[in-house]
């Protein structure tokens, strides 16, 4: 079965795990060409792990919405020694993770890790779909996590900066608490009404 090309460019998620803080520009500094990349601040990968993968299944999903024929979606995490490879499927809930590789041996760039971020680079003209064997050796669980909200991810994920304002958030929910509560309190109240007739 020969596979559909993808009709619109897929970029690679990258997430830059610098190592030492003052290397690197200040956390407001981003530009809309930079909404790809995301900067934590750690000496490893694997300390960031759960961010990682996050940012690796949102952007999974954000690629799929503009591309149906995708598969398998890289995200690149790299610090000053090491990198790392992420893909996701989101309509398979598969998720593949590599081990982490140095980027140098001997102060000489490694040609092994330079091969695989070309393969990588590349995945959309190397990559096929999730095997059997990937399929049946058990899912991710995102879908199983996020299923009341799996339609957000997969049709109203949008790319952009936003503004976060919890004190809102919290505000809202406060609100929606306070309201539930006495709305809760009048039908105990009433209750108790009831049985004293």
């Amino acid at each position: 079965m020969k596979k559909q090309c993808a009709a619109a460019e897929v970029e690679v998620g990258a997430t830059v795990v610098p190592e030492d803080f003052s290397d690197f520009p200040d956390d407001d500094y981003s530009s809309d060409e930079d909404l790809y990349q995301i900067e934590l601040k750690s000496d490893g990968l694997q300390s960031h792990l759960s961010q990682l993968i996050a940012q690796t299944v949102v952007f999974c999903f954000y690629q799929k919405k503009l591309n149906q024929h995708l598969t398998f979606v890289p995200s690149i995490a790299v610090n000053r020694n090491h990198i790392q490879f992420h893909f996701y499927d989101s309509e398979n809930d598969v998720y593949l993770v590599s081990q982490e590789m140095p980027l140098f041996v001997n102060q000489t760039l490694h040609l092994s890790t330079v091969l695989a971020t070309w393969l990588v680079l590349n995945h959309r003209y190397l990559l096929s779909d999730a095997t059997e064997e990937m399929l049946n050796e058990g899912k991710f669980g995102f879908h199983d996590i996020a299923h009341k909200s799996l339609h957000l991810y997969e049709k109203e994920i949008k790319m952009g900066s936003t503004m976060l304002r919890p004190e809102t958030f919290q505000l809202n929910v406060l609100q929606e608490f306070c309201y539930q509560s006495r709305k809760r309190t009048e039908e105990i109240l009433e209750d108790l009404k009831r049985l004293k007739k």
